[in-house]
This record gives structure tokens, C-alpha cells and sequence, in this order.
């Protein structure tokens, strides 16, 4: 069932844009930051989880446009991104 949920998601995150995917990324991480402030071990743990499959999207889609022969410069921004955005 954990797959499941897993799978669902990132089904979820295929369909965004990499803007939409960074800014829910931004999102979920803010607000996993507020519920460990608060105390919501709970929430917090729910929204990493998110911020976990989020980045796997993203890091998907970068990988396939390494395949794709997108400029490396490119990849290497987005790539920055993704990586100061950890939980």
C-alpha cells in the first residue's frame, strides 16, 4: 500500500511544470519547517515525505533531459536548486 501512495504521487508531480514542481517543493518545505516549529512531528514527517517525491520528479526529468541532450548548464542550475531545498 506504501508503494501505492508513492506511486499516486509522483503521478501527481508528472503532470506539473518544473516552476509548478519547485514552487510546491518551496511550499512543502516551508510548511514542513512550521509544523516541526509548532511540534507536529506528524505533519512534518507527511510533508517531508512529499518534499521526497517532489524531488525525485524533478531529479527524474533532469535526468532525462541529460539523455535528451539538454545543455548541462542547464541541468547543473536546476540541479543547484533542488539541492538547497532540502528538508
Amino acid at each position: 500500500t506504501l508503494a501505492l501512495v508513492a506511486a499516486v504521487a509522483a503521478n501527481k508531480y508528472d503532470h506539473m511544470t518544473d516552476d509548478e514542481l519547485l514552487a510546491q517543493l518551496a511550499s512543502n518545505l516551508s510548511s514542513a519547517q512550521m509544523s516541526e516549529a509548532r511540534g507536529d512531528g506528524d505533519a512534518a514527517v507527511a510533508k517531508t515525505a512529499a518534499i521526497k517525491n517532489i524531488q525525485k520528479a524533478l531529479t527524474a526529468r533532469i535526468l532525462k533531459r541529460l539523455d535528451d541532450g539538454q545543455p548541462l548548464v542547464e541541468v547543473a542550475r536546476k540541479m543547484k536548486a533542488i539541492e538547497g531545498m532540502q528538508p
